[in-house]
């Protein structure tokens, strides 16, 4: 009896192994071939899935936006926020700015991945309206912990984390300075200074 064959997870399959390529190597390093090669199956089983390097492309950046980025990142921002009563708004957005900055090797990877598909993005339109809707999670997530509907505070906030993370990642600012930054950046805030009790910033 023949074995019967999950083709979601086949799909999920091959677009980890795009995924471990791009951080490593960067989407350039990205094709049929190569992917086959690193998920253990043939360039046949792969067009198979995807008929095209853009299909893929767009299909491994969604699983990873839902996996790695909503998913992982939610639960990894609340395992370093203090215990108790819900913290202030500059303690949560410490935390998550403490989780988006890469500050060990999977962070660096993830860091990696954003950086590839963003600059995949500026010249592929179906990777940008894919990247889209993180970038309006981000917001959506600061402007919830503030709790105002500006959105000129929250974008403010999502773009001074995303520009410390490239020269964080590059090694041209060390991730305790960007986080430097950023409290005092929240102590300039009306939201007052940053209680850091009990939060976990490594």
């Amino acid at each position: 009896m023949p074995r019967l064959v999950d083709h979601e997870e086949r799909r999920r399959h091959i677009a980890q192994a795009l995924l471990g390529i791009a951080g490593a190597q960067g989407l350039e390093a990205v094709s049929l071939r190569e992917v086959g090669q690193a998920a253990g199956v043939s360039m046949g089983t792969v067009q198979h899935y995807f008929p095209t390097k853009d299909a893929m492309l767009v299909y491994a950046l969604q699983h990873w936006l839902a996996l790695a980025v909503h998913e992982g990142f939610t639960a990894r921002v609340r395992k370093r926020l203090p215990p108790g009563a819900p913290p202030a708004p500059p303690v949560i957005l410490t935390a998550l700015a403490a989780e988006y900055l890469p500050y060990d090797e999977p962070s660096r990877i993830d860091a990696r991945i954003a950086a590839a598909f963003a600059a995949r993005g500026a010249v592929d339109p179906q990777v940008a309206e894919a990247l889209q809707p993180a970038f309006a999670g981000l917001v959506t997530t600061i402007k919830t912990v503030l709790g105002h509907t500006d959105p000129a505070q929250a974008w403010h906030f999502a773009a001074l984390l995303d520009g410390l993370r490239t020269p964080v990642l590059l090694g041209a600012l060390p991730y305790e300075e960007a986080l430097s930054i950023v409290r005092r950046h929240l102590d300039a805030t009306p939201y007052g200074a940053i209680n850091e009790r009990g939060l976990r910033t490594e």
